[in-house]
């Protein structure tokens, strides 16, 4: 019994110890506790430590550099990180991982579908040799990848250099693969612009965001571009330079594709009872994004997520009193889709996309998390710098600034850096100088828009060079910053997070702005005119702003259409958007689709408002070649045109279109879309000056017709190469074939014909310069040819038109004088055979115009005849309506309120003076013609001695300040900053002649601190200068160093302080070369330090030092004013002004100066161009020819005087522009001839007026105003002036024509310009009608006999005033006339608005000594009516006992008010009385009639109520 008690206990034994000892014990008791269900009871959870430095000590033990440092290499070792990459999967998994492992609760992943450009791979292989180099596709041209046809592309290999036009002499780029340095900026497009099929970068160990975003455009470009690694694109440059001969093939696939990324979701749930329903949201990306996407490590984009899984971690160990959900968000950096999928599910305020919400989250507080390394400070923000917003977030931020001032120093950082109050920046700061370059991307931003609080992390004073290049390395990453960060970071929301009064109660509720963009893409069918096609596979492309991408997130959000062609866009906050689409080819990576632009398709607007929640869109593609252009750069402004037309088959523009232009100004390109064969041209302009830019393909100056050129036939995808010589030619071209057909009518232009010469010498160059592969040397004079064509073309076009307006205006003349010569000549009766004669004259004055101006060649000579002819029915009908209207008017205002006016009826005074004056003219006929042929040779005289000529002038004013430097400076008058365009003419233009340096400023205009920090050590700059080593020789600015040197070229990371500067810094003079600052979160060495006194007394050429300029102290007005003339002079409405207003600038002890390419890495522009000229005697010729094609407005410093040994004497500086100028000469040669025709006129005026003296006494007995008597003098001079203009006109050019037809005029240019038309058609009849003045004068003074022919009121007898009014009537009209009087004065009762008002007019009998009679009582107030002036008026009419004859008696009595304003006031009155008794005498006898009966019918009905009573 005991043996097999032992037995069975041995059993059990084995049979617990065997597992155990083969396998582990952790594993058999898991094995046990899942077979039996068993939970251990959970320990309670850790706390935070309630001290300070507890809770320092315990984030510090949690969170090392060694753990920081591990996550980063985990997410940037495992590939691109960029939507559809397996470095994005790879991140994914990893953050699923960590989410589980660290212990969040309901961690879940949420997928959404993303359009992101997948690179399939590339290569580059040298013909015959069998090794091949790997290549990665750079970003899209906006939708346009770098995918080739399958065949590959086999090429010649060049080295570009860095992409300057110099870099590439000697080298045919035409077809050819272009090896060039990374670090080119944006002049990839030279090389591409010469014809290159694709361009090679030469990978480099590191790079910049700035330069990163130079290798993409927002426009479809069809230029190939690859990454390729540094020593493979080494070997093949060395190869290069040894001469070698290198064909490449080439292959590359890079495909839009929707792939499925994810949101991951983890809770940590809050251990108060009531706080734990307040749900705080911390988010981060895990994505990344690189100019190569294949290559996108994002270390620095890393942070963020890295900051936050530390922080959950610690988190998870002490779980806060608030509940936390994290969120790991993808495709941040496309469109912040992740986030848009996230709010769309969780938490929408709006109603509409309320409803579609699928899982509702009350989230209280947003928080995201945008770190970076090269700096341990960060700030809280709001995602704005709205004020509206800022209001909700202001606690917020001064509570975390707080915590953070009282935790930093705990872990070793500076309690007033280390965290900032972006919402509220202390004094001398603003939010966007704590970001180099003033912009981030954070999506606080979209979750801001809504309507949720949220705050965000940021990283400041950090450039974040390497952001979106491939060089965003782990290597290159500050782990000990980071750490800080997240340390600190973490404290503060610890703390803040079991703070219960953490949340503010906000008072106002944030309103829900965010809005989508849901549509369709369509093609038409074969035969069909409707859109119903879908379009599968298309990208669409949203553009909102001219950024094209913000330290890595893209502004241009892309979708691919669906089956259905239909695609949808969320988290737009922008209330104007810019939508096109295209289609690739699967097999050529060709656009095959692009929007249509067409007359079918022009409902369908490509730019439109987001009206609604979710705005709906359609966008029509048809099948199309795209070709390219270039240099689309306004030749006279060196800016980037702005408008396109595009012209096919019979110069219309085609059916189906369609055109993208660059965005920005760093993108002067464009691409055109045309059906597949047909003929293209295109034009540019810019505002209101017209054409600027032409591409016709014109070959053939024969005739006008033929140089409008052909066309490009768009057969295959390619490219209009070698731009700026096409378009000068073509634009040439166009200009000679017309100047021919000018010149052939004897017509030429002064300055026309100069532009014209010199342009046709500098294409001639250019063509030079193409055959011997001088391609700096083709450029230069390309452009220049372009330059000067381009400000000549509008003068070819302006001088037709001239013509053209000159005839137009003659013919305008044409019209009375047909009139007048029909009264003259024929005096037809029947209004039949008058409208014929006045037709018959004006057709033959047509006939023989058209036989004799050049005007009717230049245009159709019927269509200037239907235009007079629509013209004058249009003036006609016009007059007819208006005439009709006012006539209506006054008949409703009669039958209203029975008041009557008079209409003076002028124009058919007008038409009786002419014909009275052309009926004078008739019976002394012998004067009328020998004062008509006087007039007829002073217009002939005129036109034949005076010329108009323009010329290219150039404004100079010169200025009081000596000038530094031989040479030039170009810059804006308002310190505005240039276009790229305008430092890559320069340089064109001037590079072998000149040193060109440009320069940049880094400042803000309301002057805010720019941190420079040394060790513990930080100074304030009020702004950074960027020069480059080229300046040393432009303005000898070393002379003003006390210390070091000036720049070395190539160098980026070094500075020169001033003196006052570098002593706060603790930098002394020994440290030069050695000191290091910190600044935009990199280390700047220390290579100079600069007197700031000698700084200050360095004056460029306009009178003003280097340093910024100081906009505080400028008068925002002036400002305002100056950068609107500005831009109204680039839109061609006003003339360049070479006014400059002097500027102050900041002083130079507050300037930083760091190289120029520096500074325009942080988005710092171009502000001026400085020019000194190798030989200083050209400086005057060089800036005349330049200025001579542009509009601008620019400095030279001139020598004096230059001795035989070179030295230079005193530089004059002037202000120089040029303009065309216009002048009339010959003009004095013409004083006699006028003024003997002048004296003929003045005798036949006065012998007229001394011969009609009885003629005047009869017109001023009929009642003739004098006025009226001498307008008919004015009047028959007029019809002199008219007639002997024309006639003088006719016969000058029909003279001209016969002298041409006998080629009697070789050598001579005729007159044929508006300005000539009518300055001698003016001047005639001008010179006529001052002749006549006076004796018109003298035959009104004989038409008065009695100098006093005014009335005049008899002075008052005190309050009295009583007098006969200077008027009588019949005495069957006075009751007539009174009741008229009566309804007047009753008109004015209640109503303030005229002369006067009254309490209304009592009718009434009066009998008197003098006989019976009528009477008007009334009381009035006379205007000004706060003067207080009334009076009792009391009018009555009595016989004068002759021929029924009354007469009127006024007594007026003044009731209040002063005598003299009464006195005053009353000549007003009596005018108005007037007026009455003149417009009784035009009213119609039956109205008058009215007026009598019902004066009688109210009299009688006063007289049968006096007897009733």
């Amino acid at each position: 019994m005991v043996s097999i008690k032992n037995l069975l206990l041995a059993v059990l034994i084995t049979c617990i110890f065997l597992p155990i000892a083969v396998f582990s014990p952790e594993a058999v008791s898991n094995y046990i506790v899942s077979l039996f269900g068993i939970r251990y009871p959970e320990p309670p959870p850790q706390r935070v430590a309630t001290g300070k430095r507890e809770l320092a000590d315990a984030i510090q033990a949690m969170i090392s550099e060694e753990d920081v440092s591990e996550r980063l290499n985990r997410l940037t070792t495992r590939g691109s990180r960029v939507v559809g990459y397996p470095g994005h999967q790879a991140a994914f998994e990893y953050v699923m991982e960590e989410f589980n492992r660290i212990g969040l609760q309901r961690v879940s992943a949420e997928p959404y579908e993303v359009t992101s450009p997948i690179d399939k791979g590339g290569s580059l292989k040298v013909q015959g040799e069998s090794h091949s180099e790997p290549l990665y596709a750079l970003w899209p041209n906006l939708a346009r990848t770098s995918t080739l046809p399958k065949s590959g592309l086999q090429a010649p290999l060049v080295d570009g250099g860095e992409g300057e036009f110099f870099h590439f002499n000697g080298k045919e780029l035409e077809g050819a693969v272009v090896l060039m340095s990374f670090d080119s900026w944006n002049r990839w497009m030279n090389a591409s612009m010469l014809g290159a099929k694709a361009i090679v970068f030469i990978g480099t160990d590191t790079t910049t965001t700035a330069e990163a975003e130079q290798k993409f455009f927002q426009v479809p470009l069809n230029v190939p571009r690859f990454w390729i690694e540094r020593e493979a694109g080494l070997a093949l440059r060395q190869r290069l330079s040894t001469g070698e001969k290198i064909s490449v093939d080439l292959r590359g696939r890079m495909d839009w594709e929707k792939h499925t990324a994810h949101n991951i979701i983890g809770w940590i749930p809050g251990q108060h009872p009531e706080l734990k329903d307040r749900v705080i949201l911390i988010d981060a990306y895990y994505d990344a994004m690189s100019v190569v996407p294949a290559l996108a490590p994002g270390a620095e984009q890393a942070c963020g997520l890295v900051a936050m899984l530390e922080m959950a971690e610690y988190l998870a160990a002490h779980p806060p009193d608030h509940t936390v959900l994290f969120l790991a968000s993808s495709a941040h950096h496309l469109g912040f889709r992740g986030i848009c999928d996230f709010l769309g599910k969780h938490a929408r305020k709006e109603e509409h996309f309320a409803k579609l919400m699928t899982d509702p989250i009350d989230i209280r507080l947003w928080v995201s998390l945008d770190l970076s390394s090269q700096t341990d400070e960060f700030a809280v923000w709001n995602g704005t710098t709205s004020f509206y917003f800022q209001r909700f977030a202001t606690p917020l931020g001064k509570l975390f600034s707080k915590l953070g001032k009282e935790l930093a120093p705990l872990f070793e950082l500076s309690p007033a850096r280390a965290l900032v109050d972006g919402i509220n920046p202390p004094s001398g700061m603003a939010w966007n100088m704590f970001i180099p370059g003033g912009k981030i991307k954070t999506d606080s931003e979209v979750v801001l828009t809504a309507g949720m609080p949220t705050l965000a992390f940021v990283t400041v004073n950090d450039a974040r060079f390497k952001v979106d290049t491939p060089t965003d390395r782990a290597e290159y990453i500050n782990v000990r910053n980071l750490t800080k960060q997240i340390h600190l970071l973490t404290g503060v929301l610890s703390k803040a997070l079991d703070d219960p009064y953490f949340l503010p109660d906000y008072k106002i509720d944030m309103k829900d702005r965010m809005r989508a963009l849901k549509g369709r893409l369509l093609t038409y069918p074969r035969r069909s005119i409707t859109p119903d096609r879908p379009r599968k596979g298309a990208v669409a492309v949203l553009r909102m702003s001219y950024e094209k991408s913000v330290k890595g997130v893209r502004t241009i959000f892309y979708d691919m259409a669906n089956d259905e062609g239909e695609f949808y866009i969320p988290g737009l906050a922008v209330r104007w958007v810019g939508l096109d689409a295209y289609y690739l080819d699967p097999e050529t990576g060709e656009i095959t689709y692009a929007p249509d632009r067409g007359q079918a398709a022009r409902i369908y607007k490509p730019e439109f408002g987001m009206d609604f929640w979710i705005t709906r869109a359609t966008r029509i593609l048809f099948p199309c070649i795209a070709t390219d252009f270039y240099e689309t750069v306004d030749p006279r402004y060196l800016t980037k045109l702005p408008s396109l037309s595009l012209y096919g088959e019979g110069n219309r523009s085609p059916q189906e279109y369609g055109y993208t232009l660059g965005y920005g100004p760093d993108e002067p390109v464009g691409v055109v879309f045309t059906r597949p064969g047909e003929k293209l041209k295109l034009t540019m302009r810019s505002g209101a000056i017209g054409i600027r830019y032409l591409l016709l393909n014109a070959t053939d100056t024969s005739s006008v017709k033929a140089a409008r050129g052909g066309g490009f036939i768009a057969s295959t995808h390619g490219a209009i190469t070698h731009t700026s010589y096409q378009a000068a030619k073509d634009m040439w071209t166009l200009d000679h074939a017309r100047m021919s057909e000018l010149k052939e009518h004897g017509i030429e232009h002064y300055r026309l014909n100069n532009l014209h010469t010199r342009a046709r010498e500098q294409l001639t160059l250019a063509e030079d310069a193409r055959k011997n592969l001088r391609w700096d040397a083709f450029i230069k004079h390309s452009r220049a040819a372009l330059g000067l064509e381009s400000r000549a073309y509008p003068d070819v076009k302006a001088t037709q038109n001239d013509v053209i307006r000159g005839i137009i205006f003659f013919m305008a003349l044409v019209i009375p004088c047909a009139f007048f010569a029909e009264r003259l000549i024929f005096t037809s009766a029947d209004i039949r055979w008058m409208i014929i004669g006045f037709s018959g004259i004006f057709v033959v004055i047509w006939i023989f115009l058209s036989l004799v101006h050049p005007a009717f060649d230049l245009s159709n000579p019927f269509v200037i005849l239907l235009a007079f002819i629509l013209m004058s029915l249009a003036t006609f009908v016009i007059s007819l309506i208006f005439s009709r209207f006012n006539q209506q008017m006054r008949n409703l205002r009669t039958e209203a309120a029975v008041i009557h006016d008079v209409d003076v009826g002028r124009i058919s005074a007008s038409v009786a003076a002419f014909q009275l004056g052309i009926a004078n003219m008739k019976r002394r006929k012998m004067r009328t013609v020998l004062t008509f042929t006087t007039l007829v040779l002073l217009t002939f005289t005129v036109l034949s001695f005076t010329s108009i000529k323009s010329l290219l002038r150039f404004h100079q004013i010169e200025r009081q300040n000596t000038g530094s430097y031989p040479g030039m400076l170009i810059r804006s008058k308002y310190w505005a900053p240039l276009e790229e365009s305008v430092l890559d003419y320069a340089r064109a233009s001037f590079s072998q002649a000149a040193t060109v340096a440009p320069r940049s400023w880094y400042a803000s205009k309301s002057k805010k601190h720019i941190r420079v920090q040394h060790g513990e050590k930080s100074a304030n700059a009020l702004g950074i200068i960027g020069l480059s080593p080229q300046e040393s020789k432009v303005t000898r600015i070393q002379t003003c160093l006390s210390e070091g040197r000036w720049f070395h070229q190539g160098e980026k990371r070094v500075a020169i302080v001033p003196e006052e500067m570098a002593e706060l810094l603790g930098i002394t003079k020994e440290d030069i070369g050695q000191a290091y600052v910190r600044l935009f979160g990199e280390q700047f060495r220390i290579v100079g330090m600069m007197n700031s006194e000698r700084m200050s007394d360095l004056d460029d050429l306009d009178g003003e030092i280097l340093t910024p300029a100081d906009f505080v102290l400028t008068d925002s007005n002036v400002f305002m004013q100056m950068a609107q003339q500005e831009k109204r002079e680039k839109s061609g409405l006003e003339e360049t002004d070479v006014e400059i207003m002097e500027f102050e600038h900041l002083l130079p002890a507050n300037v930083l100066i760091v190289p120029y390419q520096t500074l325009r890495e942080v988005s710092s522009p171009l502000q001026a161009v400085a020019v000194r000229f190798n030989d200083p005697s050209v400086v005057k010729e060089r800036v005349e020819d330049f200025i001579s094609r542009l509009s601008v407005v620019l400095f030279a410093g001139i020598p004096r005087e230059i001795s035989p040994e070179g030295k230079i004497g005193r530089i004059a500086v002037s202000v120089y522009s040029s303009l065309g100028h216009t002048s009339l000469r010959g003009i004095g040669n013409l004083f006699i001839p006028i003024a003997i025709a002048a004296l003929i006129v003045l005798n036949t005026m006065m012998g007229s007026v001394y011969e009609r003296f009885r003629e005047i006494g009869i017109y001023s007995s009929v009642g003739l105003a004098p006025v009226h008597i001498a307008f008919l003098f004015l009047a028959e001079s007029c019809v002199y002036a008219v007639l002997g203009a024309v006639s003088g006109y006719l016969l000058a050019q029909g003279v001209s024509k016969v002298l041409i037809w006998q080629g009697l005029l070789e050598g001579f240019t005729l007159n044929y310009s508006s300005l000539s038309a009518m300055v001698s058609s003016m001047l005639v009849m001008a010179v006529v009608i001052v002749s006549t003045i006076y004796p018109a004068r003298r035959a009104s003074q004989m038409s008065v006999p009695d100098v006093t022919r005014r009335w005049k009121l008899p002075e008052p007898d005190g309050d009295r005033w009583r007098f006969e009014f200077p008027f009588t009537i019949a005495g069957g009209e006075v009751l007539g006339l009174l009741t008229f009087l009566t309804r007047y004065f009753d008109f004015h009762k209640e109503s303030s608005m005229g002369n006067f008002y009254t309490e209304g007019a009592q009718l009434s009998v009066e009998l008197g000594e003098r006989g019976e009679g009528f009477a008007i009582d009334t009381t009035i107030w006379l205007a000004p009516f706060d003067l207080g002036v009334s009076q009792q008026v009391r009018l009555v009419s009595y016989p004068t006992g002759d021929h029924d004859i009354q007469a009127l008696e006024l007594t007026i009595d003044r009731l209040s008010g002063d005598v003299s304003s009464w006195r005053r006031c009353n000549q007003r009155f009596m005018n108005q009385i007037r007026k009455q008794f003149l417009i009784w005498r035009t009213i119609p006898s039956e109205n008058q009639q009215e007026y009598q009966n019902e004066g009688r019918s109210q009299l009688e009905s006063e007289q049968n109520v006096a007897l009733a009573d």
